[in-house]
């Protein structure tokens, strides 16, 4: 059996959709893996993260879910349910914003 197809994320710097399996680089930054299309892009990104990356303050981190926190779940189109991402952004097919994924609580049996 083969793979599945990595779903194409942003450059954060030039904003270029790019498959992960065929980014020119990639750099971790506060847990999340960002994919770069090109060398340029890259060193840009590796200098200044912090200008690429959108900052959350604190009181936003404390009060956010776990799932998404940076580096903590996967993202998710509300109407394309198999794009996922580990960041935040827009969906590649509709642009809209995608949304942490939410674990589904286990069904309980009561009586």
């Amino acid at each position: 059996m083969s793979a599945p197809a990595a779903i194409d994320v942003k450059d954060p710097v030039c904003g270029m959709m790019v498959s992960p399996d065929h980014a020119v680089g990639q750099h971790t930054y506060n847990g999340d893996t960002y994919y770069l299309c090109g060398t340029r892009c890259l060193e840009r990104f590796r200098a200044n993260p912090e200008h690429y990356v959108p900052s959350r303050s604190a009181d936003a981190v404390k009060s956010a879910p776990a799932t998404s926190l940076p580096g903590r779940g996967e993202y998710t189109c509300p109407m394309h349910p198999e794009v996922r991402q580990h960041s935040a952004g827009s969906c590649p097919k509709c642009g809209m914003a995608l949304e942490p994924v939410t674990p589904i609580a286990a069904a309980t049996k009561q009586e």
